[in-house]
């Protein structure tokens, strides 16, 4: 299971996603048709499971990390903060 999905799924408290896996339908004029086959499905509310997070848009998944990144920045180690870290 990927660790960033199951990161995601721990922080997440409240939310309103849709189902991506539910077909969409557009008509002509591109707009959508909603049927019984193809009504929008929210998917299950918190706990969310790594799956569940694994199914949320890119785009969220990347704010997710994005808001992960600036509360808990990387440390340097002194030899990447003067550019002398040592190689083998």
């Amino acid at each position: 299971m990927n660790r960033t999905f199951a990161l995601a799924a721990r922080l997440i408290i409240g939310w309103k996603a849709w189902d991506p896996r539910v077909p969409v339908k557009l008509d002509d004029d591109g707009n959508l048709v909603i049927d019984e086959e193809t009504e929008p499905r929210l998917l299950p509310k918190p706990p969310v499971s790594a799956e569940l997070a694994g199914l949320l848009p890119q785009e969220v998944l990347m704010a997710i990390m994005e808001e992960v990144s600036k509360a808990n920045p990387r440390k340097r180690s002194a030899g990447q903060e003067d550019g002398t870290s040592k190689t083998s």
